[in-house]
């Protein structure tokens, strides 16, 4: 769990975010709007619980989102080699929206690195070798 939430809220994790540069996963563009959204509902009520006097703090707060957002998908059309401008197509009335929900969620990103960067899922895991604990003389532990 320690794990879990040291690589979620990682300060690298967290610069990303607001990066409209490199590559995303899929599972970023499922986590990160959901994340929003949950974060959107507590903003909500506590916009609720303090009254109108909050309005101008969530509106920069519903900014906030809005752009995190917009670089996540611009990094997940990046992850399949097509250009940032792809967000476009949600001008277009209902069929625009459908369309790229159904590319950012259907469609692989590319094998090994594209001109927006390296594949995020190609995560080198460094083997460092495992040398054995020293070993006491038994001699030593007999007496």
């Amino acid at each position: 769990m320690v794990f879990i939430m040291k690589n979620l809220f990682s300060l690298k994790r967290i610069l990303n975010l607001f990066n409209f540069e490199g590559r995303a996963r899929r599972r970023d563009i499922l986590v990160i709007p959901l994340l929003s959204i949950i974060f959107w509902i507590i903003v909500e009520i506590l916009l609720d619980i303090l009254g109108n006097g909050a309005v101008m703090p969530v509106f920069l707060i519903y900014i906030l989102l809005l752009y995190v957002n917009v670089a996540t998908i611009v990094r997940r059309l990046h992850d399949m080699g097509k250009n940032g401008w792809w967000l476009l197509l949600v001008l277009i009335p209902y069929l625009g929206v459908i369309v790229l929900i159904i590319v950012l969620l259907l469609s692989p990103g590319d094998d090994g690195e594209n001109k927006y960067g390296k594949n995020p899922r190609d995560k080198k895991i460094k083997k460092e070798k495992l040398t054995p604990p020293p070993i006491e003389d038994i001699k030593n532990e007999e007496q």
